[in-house]
């Protein structure tokens, strides 16, 4: 496999995982602001906080005394 395909995914990789921990790309993106890897990662990190944002809220079990 070509390395600057494994190295894409590997970036693809951490901006879907850094959508689950950050909602700011400005705190999110490991790579040098303008860069190839950079761009990529914006690109890949908007496309998941996107995702995350359209499901549903999780539900939370209502408890009630006994």
């Amino acid at each position: 496999m070509d390395a600057s395909i494994t190295r894409l995914d590997r970036i693809r990789v951490e901006a879907r995982q850094a959508a689950a921990k950050y909602s700011d790309i400005n705190d999110a993106c490991p790579y040098p602001w303008g860069s190839p890897a950079a761009i990529e990662f914006k690109r890949e990190f908007a496309a998941a906080r996107e995702a995350l944002q359209a499901q549903p809220p999780a539900s939370i079990p209502h408890h009630h005394p006994v």
